[in-house]
């Protein structure tokens, strides 16, 4: 087995944590998204209690439009469907 794979979880995670608050706007959410540069962050509920994670698969998921930096920008924007997805929308 390859060196690396045989290495703690620890030697690898992203510390220290950032979370998403469940209230949060998507818009908001984009940019801890963009400004960490990570592909997913656990969500947090009022009490600091773990409720879910949300990754960039849930937001390409996403079909309401968002604001990040000031402006409208639709999610199909962001993350444009498939040639072959789009062809049967």
């Amino acid at each position: 087995m390859n060196d690396e794979l045989d290495g703690a979880v620890c030697d690898w995670m992203v510390s220290p944590v950032v979370s998403l608050r469940e209230h949060m706007l998507v818009a908001e959410a984009i940019e801890q998204f963009e400004a960490l540069d990570v592909s997913a962050l656990p969500v947090l509920d009022a009490s600091s209690r773990l409720t879910g994670v949300l990754g960039w698969a849930e937001l390409r998921k996403a079909s309401r439009l968002v604001q990040p930096s000031g402006g409208s920008v639709a999610l199909d924007v962001l993350f444009p469907l498939p040639a072959a997805a789009a062809k049967s929308a």
